[in-house]
C-alpha cells in the first residue's frame, strides 16, 4: 500500500474517496488523475494529523491502490463496508459514471442498514465540489445532501476543488486551497467520530452492476408502491415454545431480533422500504387481497414470515393456501428474519424448518433461485437490511412483469443482481466503454 492507503489489511479507512476516473491515457510519471492523487495525498495527511496519527499515516482509500490479479470488486466491497465516510468528488463526469453510482447505492445500503435497525440518521457522505455542477443536473440522491461547506471559502465555492488543486503553486491560491482543505479534513473527522457508522455484518458489501444511484434512481416526490405482509403469531395466541417477549398483540408488533433489537421487523422494513424510494404499506396475511387466487398485483409484495407462524393452524392453512397458487403471484418474493442460534437447540430448529417447508414448498423453492439467503433465514438486522433490497427488486421485476403500465415512464426495474466471484478487471474497466474526459486532469 503507498502512503496515506488504509487497505483491507490496515485499521479500517476513515474515508473512502470516490470519483470520476480519466478517459485519456496516461504514464507512470504523469498519471491522468494526478490531480486527484494530489487532492487525496494532502486530505490524507490532514485527517491523520486530526486523529493524532503521523501524517503519513494510512487513513483514507481510493481504487488505484487495488493491487494487480485483486478482485477489485471484493477489495472495494470491504473497503466500503468498514469505512467511516464516504467522500463524493462531484462533477458532472461523476454523475455520468456508473461504477461511480455504483459505489454511492453500496455505501447508502449501509447508511440505511444502520438507520433502520438504531434509528439514527447517520449521514455519513461527505460531497466536495471537484468541479462545479448545477444542482439542477446532479441526481436526486445527491441533491439531497447538503453539500455547502462555509468554511471552505469562497473561492472553492465558485471554481472547485480540482482548479484549487492545480494552481496551488500561485501563492494567491495556495491560501484558498489549504483554507478548503482543512475545512473538509475537519469535517471527515468530526463525521467519523461522531457517533460512528458501524461496518456492516461480514466486512462486505456488493457492487450490483445494475445497482445505478445516479439513474433512474430515488425521488421523494414519485415514491413507487410497495407491500409487506407480516405473517407471525399474537401475543395470546403462541405456538408452544414461541418468546412471548418477541410479539405483541399484532403481527407488526413482532420483533424477530429481540432482545439484540427491540424494532419491529415491520418497521425496519418499512425505513428500508422509503430509503430506496418507495411508498411501503403493511399488511396482514388473511387480509391481504393481492393474495388471493386471481388476484391482478397492486405493488410488489414481501413475505415477512416468522419460522413459528407455520405453527399456528390458521396461519399455517394461510401459508398453504397461497403456496398452491404461489406460481401465479411473480410479484410476491419471501424473506424469513431468523436467527437460528437464538432459536434454542438443533432439534427445534429442525422442527421449525420442516414447518415452513410443509407450509410453503412451492414459494421457498421459487424464491431461493434468486434470493437464497433471505428464504434460509436472516440471523441479524444487519443482513435483513442488506438482503431485503435483493428481495424487494426481485418482487418489483415480477410486478413489471405482471402488469402493463409498471414503473411509471415504461422504464424497466433493475435486471437481478449477481452473485458469486466477482471479475478480476480493475474498477476503470467497469465503464470503458464511456468516451468522456474524466475529472482527473
Amino acid at each position: 500500500m503507498s502512503v496515506g492507503s488504509a487497505g483491507p489489511a490496515d485499521r479500517p479507512a476513515r474515508f473512502f474517496l470516490s470519483y470520476a476516473h480519466p478517459r485519456r491515457p496516461g504514464r507512470r510519471d504523469d498519471p491522468p488523475d494526478k490531480p486527484v492523487r494530489d487532492f487525496y495525498r494532502d486530505l490524507s495527511e490532514e485527517v491523520a494529523a486530526l486523529a493524532g496519527l503521523p501524517r503519513s499515516a494510512p487513513v483514507g482509500f481510493a481504487d488505484w491502490q487495488i493491487r494487480t490479479g485483486q478482485y477489485w470488486q471484493r477489495e472495494l466491497g470491504h473497503v466500503l463496508a468498514t469505512c467511516s465516510v464516504f467522500v463524493a468528488l462531484y462533477s458532472p463526469d461523476y454523475f455520468g459514471r456508473p461504477i461511480c453510482g455504483q459505489e454511492w447505492a453500496a455505501f447508502h445500503r449501509r447508511e440505511q442498514t444502520h438507520r433502520a435497525s438504531t434509528r439514527a440518521d447517520k449521514a455519513a457522505i461527505v460531497p466536495v465540489m471537484w468541479r462545479p455542477v448545477d444542482s439542477g443536473s446532479m441526481p436526486p440522491v445527491a441533491k439531497r445532501i447538503h453539500y455547502a461547506l462555509p468554511d471552505a471559502g469562497e473561492l472553492y465555492r465558485r471554481r472547485g476543488m480540482r482548479e484549487l488543486v492545480m494552481r496551488s503553486n500561485r501563492e494567491e491560491i495556495r491560501f484558498a486551497y489549504r483554507t478548503a482543505l482543512e475545512a473538509f479534513a475537519q469535517h471527515i473527522a468530526w463525521v467519523a467520530d461522531t457517533d460512528p457508522l458501524p461496518p456492516m455484518d461480514g466486512g462486505m458489501v456488493h457492487l450490483d452492476p445494475h445497482e445505478n444511484a445516479f439513474e433512474g434512481g430515488w425521488n421523494p416526490d414519485d415514491p413507487r408502491p410497495l407491500r409487506f405482509v407480516v405473517v407471525a403469531p399474537v401475543r395470546g395466541k403462541l405456538p408452544s415454545g414461541a418468546n412471548p417477549e418477541m410479539y405483541g398483540n399484532s403481527p407488526e408488533q413482532w420483533r424477530p431480533y429481540w432482545p439484540a433489537n427491540h424494532t419491529p421487523i415491520a418497521e425496519t422494513a418499512t425505513l428500508l422500504g422509503e430509503a430506496d424510494g418507495f411508498h411501503p404499506i403493511v399488511e396482514f396475511l388473511g387480509s391481504c387481497h393481492d393474495l388471493r387466487d386471481g388476484a391482478e398485483p397492486s405493488a410488489p409484495t414481501v413475505l415477512i414470515v416468522d419460522p413459528w407462524a407455520a405453527q399456528d393452524p390458521e396461519l399455517r392453512r394461510q401459508l398453504s393456501e397461497f403456496d398452491r397458487i404461489s406460481h401465479d403471484k411473480p410479484w410476491v418474493r419471501l424473506v424469513v428474519p431468523w436467527d437460528k442460534e437464538r432459536s434454542g437447540d438443533g432439534d427445534l430448529v429442525d422442527f421449525l424448518e420442516r414447518g415452513l417447508q410443509r407450509a410453503l414448498d412451492r414459494t421457498r423453492a421459487q424464491c431461493r433461485l434468486h434470493t437464497p439467503e433471505a428464504v434460509a433465514g436472516l440471523p441479524t438486522v444487519a443482513a435483513f437490511g442488506a438482503r431485503l433490497p435483493g428481495v424487494i427488486a426481485a418482487a418489483e421485476r415480477g410486478y413489471f412483469r405482471s402488469t402493463a403500465t409498471y414503473p411509471p415512464g415504461n422504464e424497466a426495474p433493475p435486471l437481478p443482481r449477481l452473485s458469486g466471484a466477482p471479475p478480476a478487471a480493475g474498477p476503470a474497466d467497469a465503464d470503458a466503454h464511456e468516451a468522456t474526459e474524466g475529472d482527473g486532469e
